[in-house]
């Protein structure tokens, strides 16, 4: 008797590996499982649930007439809900209420017309939204060095290479320690020829998803921005340690996430979660015009000014708006902020953390 799979008149084994339909990554179903509850529960009934289970049961090889009766099951529900992520294509932003369908979809293991990109796009901005709610309600220690940072210290680390500082994280007194080489030159420092390949790959394979893109600005990226994204992120893992999620296990997976976001931004129009590298943006792109037509500013009694503004890369520096005048230095505003910049993103190598003994 024909098995009437993958279609009906078909006669192969009832198997994962004869199906029509993708597979849509397993081990990001299962990470999405165990860390973010809540966008799990968003989507999918109680047999969304036994499908991910029987999922799982299916790739180690399982062959069972329940295993069986479900991949016959995934093919036609696969076909049915094909284009449960319609609505992302546009310009739908998820939230808890409204990515029923894609999870829906991750947990029958399909992918649906968002592709799998896609789909993990709608999850990663929902995720860092609901992150960026509990991350606004504390401070980091990015902030912290920009707050207390003065002209003298600027000083003291641009003449010597080096400044030792105590600040206060959460409650806890430490030890910061910066150094500066002023000989370093403005190439990226963190790309190794493995990373170089793949960055070239996500430059291809971005600038052929865009192509037929219709929007106000350029959605094409270049390989030298992308490499400074990812310098960048290499950059932000090694001095702001704090602000990593767990899951993450390497600088290289922080830089990664960083050059997606990155990828995203310029596709969407918008950010996944907190922003950074908007002076990388295209002209005419909504968040570059929107980080210039609006004030950035916010009250800090810490600075000498009270305010503190908003960068580019999405961390805070004293003073109400870039070169107002924050510091009240008699130093010429233009070379002092063009130090800063340079300090930012460029100088500061090394930074160690060291608690101090209570």
């Amino acid at each position: 008797m024909a098995t009437n799979f993958p279609k009906k008149g078909d006669d192969k084994k009832i198997t994962l590996r004869n199906s029509e339909e993708k597979q849509f990554p397993y081990e990001f179903a299962k990470n999405l499982k165990e860390q973010q509850p809540k966008i799990w529960k968003a989507g999918g009934n109680i047999r969304g649930n036994d499908a991910f289970m029987l999922w799982g049961r299916a790739r180690k090889g399982e062959d069972t007439e329940s295993i069986r009766a479900w991949i016959k099951e995934r093919e036609s529900w696969a076909k049915r809900h094909f284009r449960d992520g319609q609505k992302f294509k546009g310009d739908a932003e998820p939230n808890l209420s409204n990515v029923a369908g894609v999870v829906a979809q991750i947990k029958w293991g399909v992918v649906g017309n968002l592709g799998v990109q896609g789909m993990k796009d709608v999850i990663l901005e929902l995720t860092k939204k609901l992150e960026g709610r509990k991350d606004n309600m504390k401070n980091n220690i990015d902030h912290d060095l920009h707050i207390e940072f003065s002209q003298e210290m600027m000083k003291e680390l641009h003449e010597k290479g080096e400044l030792e500082m105590t600040t206060d994280e959460m409650g806890e007194p430490i030890v910061i320690k910066f150094m500066y080489d002023a000989k370093k030159t403005d190439e990226p420092m963190n790309v190794s020829p493995t990373v170089k390949k793949g960055l070239q790959g996500k430059v291809e394979k971005h600038n052929e998803d865009v192509k037929d893109l219709k929007v106000d600005w350029n959605p094409k990226v270049t390989y030298a921005k992308l490499e400074k994204v990812f310098d960048r992120g290499i950059g932000a893992y090694r001095t702001n340690r704090q602000s990593v999620r767990p899951n993450v296990k390497s600088e290289e997976q922080w830089a990664y996430a960083r050059v997606n976001s990155f990828l995203f931004v310029m596709r969407k129009g918008r950010f996944q979660g907190g922003t950074h590298d908007t002076d990388l943006l295209p002209e005419k792109h909504p968040m570059k015009k929107a980080m210039k037509e609006t004030d950035n500013a916010r009250r800090n009694p810490n600075c000498p000014d009270g305010y503190e503004h908003q960068m580019p890369d999405g961390s805070w520096m004293c003073g109400k708006r870039h070169g107002g005048g924050g510091y009240r230095s008699e130093v010429d505003e233009k070379e002092l902020l063009k130090f800063l910049n340079i300090m930012k993103e460029e100088l500061v190598t090394e930074i160690k953390i060291i608690k101090k003994d209570k």
